[in-house]
């Protein structure tokens, strides 16, 4: 009995273990606060493809893709469809756009914008805006678990293991930052998954590829390949068109 009793033993202690390694959400947060700031950049001006699933099903349309992004705070997505170009900024919490854009890019300036732009702030201000943005979701920051994402020990905040059908968002451990989030934009519940998030493809200003998911169905994946040529300070404002930042 002597083996079974230490085998027994080892086996309370490593799990005692593995539960004293799950952070709470505020250390989380200050994880993420803190890899933030280390990030000096101002702005970022990428372009890649946005390949968008058709709803009905079907090949996805590969479509040049925009992403400017201004630290903290505004994203701007401009997508060149033939006949049919959509824009839509996010600024101030706020998602605009000047006509109808497709529900998974109105999903990724929701949910992926928001999480891209928490840069350039002090620790402090990053952990706050970070838990700002998770209250905003819905996620229940009494809830963390460990999570696996892509081989990665990731810290999943909002839920239990496997549960993916409420708001989380989950941080890689070693970097600190957000690589998976999922929450609801125009009523339904969307899956945002960062590849790469700090890719040299993009001067580690943004994941090296971005997929949507609705309904476990990938609805868009942006491949941001190339950095555009410098064009000068930018300020991301709404898009209605009077060139006056959004509210």
């Amino acid at each position: 009995m002597r083996p079974l009793v230490g085998t027994t033993a080892a086996l309370l202690c490593l799990g005692s273990a593995a539960a004293a390694y799950v952070l709470d959400a505020t250390a989380v947060f200050r994880q993420f606060g803190d890899a933030q700031a280390r990030s000096g950049a101002q702005a970022a001006h990428l372009v890649g493809t946005a390949a968008i699933g058709p709803s009905g099903g079907g090949a996805a349309r590969a479509v040049p893709f925009r992403l400017d992004l201004s630290f903290p705070g505004a994203c701007r997505l401009e997508i060149d469809r033939p006949g049919n170009p959509e824009s839509i900024a996010y600024r101030g919490e706020k998602v605009t756009s000047p006509g109808p854009v497709d529900p998974a890019i109105s999903a990724f300036a929701s949910l992926a914008c928001p999480a891209l732009v928490l840069r350039g702030m002090s620790a402090r201000a990053g952990q706050a805006a970070i838990a700002a943005f998770a209250a905003r979701l819905a996620v229940d920051r009494s809830t963390v678990s460990l999570a696996r994402y892509r081989r990665r020990a990731t810290f999943a905040v909002g839920a239990k293991p496997r549960d993916l059908n409420r708001p989380q968002i989950w941080f890689d451990q070693r970097s600190g930052l957000p690589v998976r989030i999922i929450g609801t934009a125009a009523g339904k519940l969307w899956d945002v998954r960062f590849v790469d998030p700090r890719s040299l493809a993009t001067g580690r200003a943004a994941p090296r590829r971005i997929r949507v998911f609705q309904a476990q169905r990938e609805a868009l994946e942006v491949d941001l390949m190339t950095p555009a040529p410098a064009e000068g300070p930018t300020t991301v404002g709404d898009t209605d068109g009077s060139g006056s930042p959004g509210d």
